[in-house]
């Protein structure tokens, strides 16, 4: 079976001429015309601490094409997990699932650049520099890499699947 799908990093070199705004609002208008075509997929990835831009937030951009369009699938491959809060991204994509209709899925990825993890470290860091005295949150960051949630309320929104 050929499957027709798109595949999107935004990456805006300085060489290029474009901005950041002219590439994601082409690559919506691409998805739009692409669904109404008969497309099958676009697929979306992952990267921080790139020069040229490549694409930091997925999950946004996975809502904003399921908002432009009704059948296409949206694959997101791979979102990097380490690198988000666990609830915050349940949240988002259970998000991005109602605003598509549940049109979106989800590659989990571990990351493999340094650069996707430097940056992390680097503002955990200057948090704990920067904290008031008596701040726990922000040093045990610095220290341990995690920060520990205690929850009383559910996720939501609840996700379209």
């Amino acid at each position: 079976m050929t499957m027709l799908g798109l595949r999107y990093d935004l990456r805006a070199p300085a060489f290029a001429g474009v901005t950041h705004g002219e590439l994601y609002a082409a690559c919506l208008e691409q998805c739009a015309w692409a669904d109404q075509r008969g497309f099958d997929v676009v697929a979306l990835s992952e990267h921080h601490g790139v020069d040229d831009g490549f694409m930091a937030a997925p999950v946004t951009l996975a809502a904003a094409i399921g908002a432009r369009t009704t059948r296409m699938q949206i694959s997101i491959a791979a979102i990097l997990v380490p690198l988000h809060d666990p609830i915050r991204l349940a949240e988002q994509l259970a998000v991005a699932q109602l605003v598509s209709g549940g049109r979106v899925s989800v590659v989990a990825g571990l990351g493999y650049r340094p650069e996707d993890f430097h940056w992390t470290w680097d503002v955990a860091k200057k948090l704990a520099a920067a904290a008031a005295p008596g701040s726990v949150t922000a040093p045990r960051l610095a220290r341990a890499h995690t920060v520990e949630k205690k929850i009383d309320h559910g996720l939501g929104p609840r996700s379209a699947k």
